[in-house]
């Protein structure tokens, strides 16, 4: 067994010496390249184009491009590469292929995106006024071409320069397209020009005073339209002079760029019930209240402005400004030339009762009766009736008539009917000023029985003799009907 054990061994290590002394160390050979080309890249400008090189091969070679806006052509030695224009701002690349045999080589392809300085086009909203748009630009990619199918905007272009010129607009909102063009960079945006604002005599702005419904003080606003302008569609808006100074803006600039889109949101929040826009808008000649307290003293821009019923602006537009100062005492003192609601005028004199509280009031239709007025903290008078004796002479009741009673009542209107409360017991008139030179005395909301009614008429009723020798009782004499208005002497 041992014997056999050791034989085994040297054999082992026999064949093993033998293996190890017939193995050779291993020999790296360098390939030999039987094909080359002159570049190992091509580099293409934004616009594209063609380009070749030449490839030494021993042997046939095939040729491939990776994407599809760059071919290559191989014809002899020569391969010629075509690339599209680029499109697009970023440098983009490819690859061509070569193949012979075994051997593979590539080229990379590189194309510049499109560098335009200068001129960055967006979407553009003007007033109505011409504009002149300037870019003065540089690229790498030749001449930009700009036009536009408007005929109110028209393009001159020179070397690096373009101007675009935008013509005034004196009609409504118009909309127009700018096409521009730079290699294969193709493009469009759009130009929105409002219209010229002006003012016009279309719609008056006034303030028209205080008045009181339910024992709640109102400031009364009304837009007068001409006749010739009715359908012609408007918003309403109101505004402080100090918020307007604050703006810094001429009121043309203020109504072209902001105005106008204040007036329609102030009649967007009127549609209400699924009304729409356009029956909210005014038509015809309005008047609109304010409680006191949403209209403080100072002075206030009353401004109509034209809207179409989608909410575009017409570019007419009237304002006026305001005064909203309280009225002293001492400013309702003097004579007033005085017009009723029926078109009859005469005289009211406003004299002082107690200084700083009340006054007397008299020339009514012509009448010395006086009448009692009260001044109130917020500029305003209340006015009340009163009784006297004496002689009235009237076209009125046709007669002269001497009265041992005489009373200054109010008629108020209830179901399309007059009735007479005595002006003792109610407010009878309530007068307010649209500055020191006018004012207006109007009717005075008043509770009846439960019912609030308006007073419209200024009654002279009294008791006595006509010519001395008939008897009248609560006899109409004469009346005014109201509102009245006045204008200082």
């Amino acid at each position: 067994m041992n014997r056999f054990l050791y034989s085994s061994f040297l054999l082992a290590a026999l064949s093993l010496a033998a293996v190890s002394c017939g193995e050779k160390e291993p020999v790296w050979v360098e390939p030999t390249h039987t094909m080359t080309v002159e570049q190992s890249d091509l580099v293409f400008e934004p616009l594209g184009g063609s380009s070749s090189f030449t490839v030494k091969a021993e042997n046939p070679f095939t040729v491939a491009t990776d994407r599809d806006w760059c071919t290559a052509v191989a014809s002899g030695s020569e391969v010629a590469v075509t690339v599209t224009a680029n499109p697009h701002n970023e440098t983009r690349y490819a690859r061509v292929n070569l193949t012979s045999g075994d051997e593979k080589l590539g080229i990379t392809v590189q194309q510049a995106g499109i560098i335009v300085k200068g001129f960055t086009p967006a979407d553009t909203i003007l007033n109505g006024n011409q504009h002149a748009l300037k870019y003065n630009y540089t690229s790498n990619s030749g001449t930009l071409v700009i036009s536009s199918p408007q005929e109110w905007i028209t393009v001159a272009q020179a070397d690096g320069a373009v101007t675009i010129t935008v013509a005034s607009n004196a009609d409504g909102v118009r909309k127009g397209l700018v096409n521009y063009e730079l290699g294969s960079l193709k493009g469009s945006f759009d130009i929105k020009q409002y219209p010229t604002f002006s003012v016009t005599t279309d719609w008056t702005p006034a303030y028209k005073g205080k008045s009181i419904y339910q024992d709640v003080v109102k400031e009364i606003f009304a837009i007068d339209v001409d006749p010739a302008a009715m359908g012609k569609t408007y918003g309403t808006l109101l505004l402080s002079k100090a918020d307007f100074d604050a703006k810094g803006q001429t009121m043309n600039d203020y109504i072209t760029f902001t105005g106008w889109s204040d007036a329609l949101d102030g009649m967007k929040a009127k549609m209400e019930g699924g009304k729409t826009l356009s029956e909210v808008l005014y038509t015809d000649s309005v008047v609109d209240t304010l409680a006191a307290a949403d209209y403080p003293a100072g002075d206030w821009y009353l401004i109509a402005v034209g809207l179409t019923a989608e909410g575009e602006p017409t570019g007419k537009y009237a304002a006026t400004l305001l005064s909203n100062a309280a009225a002293t005492y001492a400013s309702w003192l003097g004579t007033w030339a005085a017009t009723d609601d029926r078109g009859f005028n005469f005289t009211l004199t406003i004299a002082q009762k107690e200084a700083g509280v009340s006054y007397t009031v008299s020339g009514l239709k012509g009448h010395d009766l006086p009448m009692n007025a009260l001044y109130n903290a917020d500029g305003t008078l209340s006015l009340t009736g009163s009784s006297t004796s004496g002689i009235i002479t009237t076209p009125y009741a046709s007669g002269t008539y001497e009265y041992s009673t005489l009373y200054t009542l109010g008629a108020y209107s209830r179901n399309n009917t007059s009735t007479v409360l005595t002006g003792a017991s109610y407010k009878i008139g309530f007068g307010a000023q649209q500055g020191g030179a006018n004012a207006v005395l109007m009717g005075h909301w008043t509770k009846v029985s439960n019912n609030w009614c308006p007073f419209v008429q200024l009654l002279l009723r009294g008791n006595g003799k006509n010519n001395g020798t008939t008897s009248f009782t609560n006899r109409v004499l004469d009346r005014a009907y109201l509102p009245l208005t006045l204008v200082k002497q």
